[in-house]
């Protein structure tokens, strides 16, 4: 399996924000089709323990396991990495200054400061040559850095440029919020999304999520990474449908 890192920058992936700690959930997503799954430390109600069950009942079902940690924290980013994801999407990040710190976390030296352990699940409890571990997770684990306010988007391009960063995520809820709009999926939102896109250009993948048929068909063509709502939502509306016969 091509890991995401590289699968992303060739086409357009479709996952789910998981706040909900659920291996079943994953599997029904998994049968649905989709690609990725994140588990949301931030927002979600997940321990460790349980967000472990998910990453591998989402890699079992065929996805790529990303996770969210809650904070800039070094060691819950380092206790992410050694749960085995594909992937961290780290939220809040509004300058260099926290890009490059948080890309120290997450690469082994000379990288970065990542702690060492070779018996973890990302290392599949001491099975893998530790040596070859540490240079496959610095070259496939990919860092998706969440732009979530006007002050993340002036500085997207110099965060693009770090060595390191594979993806911008525009946070739409957070982005809208910090500027005082009410509507995260209006016109204004996704024009502001365009013009930083445009002036990053090609050095990233771009991500972000779409909660309907109308914010999904307004996504720019340029997001690889689409989120396709939060589990919760997905079950709600579902639901819905259900209930009103299906219509």
């Amino acid at each position: 399996m091509d890991s995401f890192k590289n699968k992303i920058y060739k086409n357009k992936l479709k996952g789910y924000w998981s706040i909900i700690p659920s291996s079943q959930i994953h599997e029904i997503m998994g049968i649905a089709g989709f690609d990725f799954g994140i588990i949301d430390l931030e927002h979600g109600t997940y321990s460790f323990q349980q967000a472990l069950e998910s990453v591998i009942a989402i890699k079992e079902s065929g996805m790529y396991a990303l996770i969210r940690p809650s904070s800039h924290d070094e060691k819950e980013i380092l206790r992410c990495l050694e749960l085995g994801v594909d992937g961290l999407c780290v939220p809040h990040i509004k300058n260099v200054e926290e890009a490059k710190s948080i890309i120290s976390f997450i690469k082994y030296p000379p990288q970065g400061i990542r702690g060492a352990s070779g018996f973890t699940r990302a290392t599949k409890y001491g099975f893998l040559d530790f040596n070859k571990h540490v240079i496959n997770a610095n070259k496939s684990i990919f860092v998706s850095l969440l732009i979530e306010s006007i002050e993340g988007i002036n500085n997207a391009r110099e965060i693009a440029n770090i060595d390191g960063v594979d993806n911008l995520y525009f946070g739409t809820y957070d982005i809208a919020s910090s500027m005082g709009e009410v509507n995260q999926k209006g016109e204004n939102i996704q024009n502001i999304i365009k013009k930083a896109i445009d002036n990053v250009g090609n050095n990233v993948s771009f991500g972000q999520v779409c909660v309907d048929n109308n914010q999904y068909k307004s996504l720019d063509s340029r997001i690889q990474m689409i989120v396709c709502g939060v589990d919760c939502g997905i079950i709600l509306n579902g639901s819905k449908i259900a209930k009103n016969g299906f219509i």
